[in-house]
């Protein structure tokens, strides 16, 4: 579902370039955080919240934790942040992508691990998310660089 937000973003920002002869590397760059971060953080929240066994299960982890619920509210914090890129400036933006990478190269590197030592091959531990968590930083760490490196000359 999470790769989902990423086709999407670039869906909507391929087509808000030709539709506004925009830069397609800006437009990427907004709606990567508002689908990426934004909406799959508020989708991220959902489950590890209202359905947190159900979200452990496919990880791998047992249920009934509640480390469910924290993650859950990180979840939607970034969800919350990565909205407001939308109104708010390059800073704001550069923050929301330092944020929000820590968190998700963070959770690659507990399920490398839980893949490593424990054989987890869950699809919410092995899968998916696993690339989610790797790619969207790297995309957004360069998207940022490359932003604000032409907002800088101009």
């Amino acid at each position: 579902m999470f790769i989902s937000f990423l086709i999407l973003a670039i869906v909507v920002a391929v087509i808000m370039t030709v539709l506004r002869k925009g830069r397609l590397v800006y437009n990427l760059y907004k709606y990567l955080l508002v689908l990426c971060v934004g909406l799959s953080g508020i989708y991220g929240f959902t489950g590890h919240f209202f359905v947190p066994d159900l979200v452990a299960e496919s990880i791998g982890w047992p249920s009934g934790n509640p480390f469910q619920q924290e993650v859950g509210f990180t979840n939607l914090s970034f969800g919350v942040v990565g909205l407001l890129c939308l109104r708010y400036g390059s800073d704001f933006r550069l923050a929301t992508v330092i944020g929000y990478s820590i968190f998700l190269l963070g959770a690659a590197y507990t399920h490398l691990v839980d893949l490593s030592f424990n054989d987890n091959l869950s699809s919410g531990n092995a899968g998916e998310v696993l690339y989610y968590d790797i790619l969207v930083p790297l995309l957004l760490i360069a998207l940022a660089i490359t932003t604000n490196r032409k907002s800088s000359k101009a």
